[in-house]
């Protein structure tokens, strides 16, 4: 594809969430989803933790890290909470600010 003709990708959804609410339910709800993943591959990263690592004290394969890190998957709420703690972290409930 020439230069000239890439494509916007941020207008596109902006057209998309305007014209179409169900997209832009989707598309909000799954921001928070990939801010979290990024938080986690971030942190494992900084603590200088391998993906075999982690899955070693997980008691899982370091397949499923990467898998679950590419978003290969939607995995259960069950491995997330397991793998942030195995990080050495907690999931912490919090409202959020007044827009």
């Amino acid at each position: 594809m020439p230069f000239s003709k890439v494509l916007n990708i941020n207008k596109i959804i902006e057209s998309e969430k305007a014209n179409d609410p169900d997209f832009s339910k989707s598309w909000d709800e799954s921001r928070s989803e990939y801010r979290l993943l990024h938080d986690i591959v971030r942190e494992r990263k900084a603590l200088h933790l391998s993906q075999t690592e982690l899955a070693r004290r997980m008691g899982c394969r370091q397949q499923d890290i990467s898998s679950f890190e590419r978003k290969a998957h939607r995995p259960s709420f069950h491995f997330v909470c397991h793998l942030i703690d195995s990080m050495g972290y907690e999931l912490i409930l919090k409202k959020k600010s007044a827009p």
